[in-house]
């Protein structure tokens, strides 16, 4: 929630971002975030959105960003009974939106009443960035859809570049850029297989900074099939990608 719409992508990090740590943890199942985008706008009731999804419970909240403050409320609802099971309010600097993200998430599974273990919280992602200017660059990226023009594609890598160029660590942008590399040799304009090396170099870095990320494992799925797929469909023989 912002005067400038530009910034929404933000909101939408913080959401993605809270989800998909709170999908690492098997004790919950999660229901995806393309289902319940079509409730940010028109909003039935608790027990509608329930019914709908089968959900048992409801995690709602706002962001308001401010220059360089943020105000991210959440609340946790029991879908059945429309009690509020949990709230909290954070005013943070947009430095400490990371940690934000992570306390959320573990806070919110703690109010299931999920049984932690070391082995549960060590699930939660580290393929993040500590640079909020990366972090920016990173969304405006990952709003961009691999099915768009080429001129987008193009956008959308040198976004993550310049990501790259601040936080060369940042795993997250690795693997969304092998993706992006990937996607020209899937549309037949990778002519000299440029695109394909660049892919192959940034699945490299995503392998070497998060191993036993699933994201990781996606960045290689995109690569072999969108990249390699190519250069393999005229072959004589029925060849297996491993």
């Amino acid at each position: 929630m912002t005067a400038a719409e530009e910034n929404s992508f933000f909101a939408d990090g913080v959401h993605e971002e809270i989800l998909t740590q709170l999908s690492r943890l098997p004790a919950i199942d999660i229901i995806s975030r393309t289902s319940v985008m079509r409730f940010t706008n028109d909003r039935p009731s608790a027990s509608e959105i329930s019914q709908m999804l089968s959900a048992t419970h409801l995690v709602e909240g706002s962001v308001r960003r401010a220059g360089n403050t943020v105000r991210i409320t959440v609340q946790l609802i029991d879908s059945s009974s429309d009690k509020h099971l949990w709230a909290e309010t954070y005013d943070r600097e947009l430095a400490d939106v990371f940690a934000v993200q992570t306390d959320v998430a573990v806070r919110v599974a703690t109010a299931l009443d999920v049984a932690f273990s070391p082995t549960y919280l060590s699930q939660f992602d580290d393929t993040g960035t500590d640079s909020l200017e990366a972090y920016d660059l990173y969304l405006r990226a990952r709003r961009i859809s691999n099915y768009n023009p080429v001129e987008r594609l193009a956008q959308q890598v040198d976004l993550l570049r310049d990501a790259l160029e601040i936080d060369p660590n940042y795993a997250a942008a690795w693997q969304l850029l092998a993706k992006a590399e990937s996607w020209p040799s899937h549309m037949g304009i990778d002519v000299n297989g440029d695109h394909l090396r660049k892919a192959e170099e940034a699945l490299h870095q995503a392998r070497r900074l998060a191993p036993d990320s699933t994201d990781t494992m996606a960045a290689e799925a995109a690569v072999l099939y969108w990249g390699c797929l190519l250069y393999t469909s005229d072959a004589a023989d029925d060849s297996v990608l491993v």
